[in-house]
């Protein structure tokens, strides 16, 4: 299961922090991430399979991530999760990724998903099993797996929520380092599976990301792992997204 923890609206001076594992088949590694050109630029890594993203923050800092939902089947026909949450980081606010994504679904079906889209003033948490349905996302602490937001019928969610209350807020230095102790977390109650960070033969926790955007986005902090969290350093990529963000560039900090 994927993992999407998000601190919204309550970390002083940054409005979006986020972390979030991506677990994936093995053999469907993914590409660092890099700057998209577009309608609006962005930075994402990249599935090399369908050429799609899973996460990525656009130059008017807004931030999507995508997560599977829980379903009985999937159809390979339908179009690519991945390419949806890049056609919607090409949308510059949320209010118009909202637009993005109800045309898209009625254009094009989809396997069960959720989509984040969160900008520093407002946000929203979609979820899609055919129908597509919105939740406005409201200052906190939140989690995202492969069900609803904040869904308290999985450990794995309860158990991030709560590593989550434990964190300081008030100290961001500390807290993205909480944040890359949380993604490597291997607690779990029965099965490795329900951990935060999995090992399977099948499936895995291939990469994982943290995103800070900062009331002054010469602050802002962009950090992957392509790999295990676990056992892969986190990369540095703020700088690339610095160079992006509109506000960065008038205060000639790009």
């Amino acid at each position: 299961m994927c993992l999407l923890a998000v601190l919204y609206r309550i970390v002083p001076g940054y409005p979006i922090v986020l972390a979030a594992n991506r677990d994936e088949q093995l053999d469907r590694q993914g590409a660092a991430p890099a700057v998209w050109e577009g309608l609006c630029t962005f930075c994402a890594p990249k599935d090399p399979r369908a050429g799609g993203t899973w996460i990525g923050c656009n130059n008017y800092e807004t931030v999507v991530a995508i997560t599977n939902r829980r379903v009985s089947s999937f159809d390979q026909t339908r179009r690519s999760r991945g390419l949806l949450c890049s056609d919607v980081l090409a949308a510059a606010f949320p209010s118009e990724a909202a637009k993005v994504l109800r045309n898209a679904t009625i254009q094009d079906r989809y396997n069960g998903f959720n989509l984040f889209c969160a900008g520093p003033t407002q946000g929203f948490v979609a979820r899609y099993e055919g129908r597509l349905v919105f939740e406005d996302l409201k200052p906190g602490v939140h989690v995202q797996g492969n069900g609803d937001l904040n869904d308290e019928t999985s450990w794995k969610v309860r158990h991030a929520r709560n590593l989550l209350q434990k964190v300081d807020l008030n100290n961001v230095s500390s807290l993205i380092t909480d944040l890359k102790i949380i993604c490597a977390d291997h607690e779990a109650p029965a099965s490795a599976a329900d951990a935060l960070c999995i090992h399977g033969d099948g499936i895995a926790t291939l990469s994982s990301t943290i995103i800070a955007l900062a009331d002054n986005p010469a602050k802002s902090v962009y950090l992957h792992a392509q790999g295990s969290p676990c056992t892969t350093p986190y990369a540095d990529y703020s700088r690339l997204l610095r160079s992006i963000l509109v506000r960065a560039k008038w205060a000639g900090n790009d």
